[in-house]
């Protein structure tokens, strides 16, 4: 799993996805969202978008999700996971849970 700030290179494969998933917003709308994202987030800090890789093409996109906070308390704050999607060729294979124990030892 990687944050897609460290892979701005994977930002079209990342729009065309949640595009295809949630059509209301456009592919262009989401790839400029993502660029900006990449442009002005490090790793480490939220929000952060994380992709999982395809083990057989690392230049390919083969899950999604964002990570963002979700409030604030004395303890420091809570995260939340708003997106979580995997590409629909490689659904069943377990990646949504694999992408989903990375993304709790990322917001520990």
């Amino acid at each position: 799993m990687q944050n897609l700030a460290s892979r701005p290179e994977l930002v079209e494969d990342v729009a065309d996805l949640l595009a295809q998933q949630w059509p209301e917003q456009s592919f262009s709308t989401r790839a400029h969202g993502l660029h900006a994202y990449c442009r002005n987030h490090g790793s480490g800090s939220l929000p952060c978008h994380l992709v999982l890789l395809d083990r057989n093409d690392t230049s390919r996109v083969a899950a999604h999700c964002r990570l963002q906070r979700a409030c604030e308390s004395a303890d420091g704050f809570s995260a939340a996971i708003t997106s979580v999607i995997v590409k629909p060729d490689l659904r069943g294979r377990g990646l949504g849970r694999q992408l989903l124990s990375c993304i709790e030892l990322e917001a520990a």
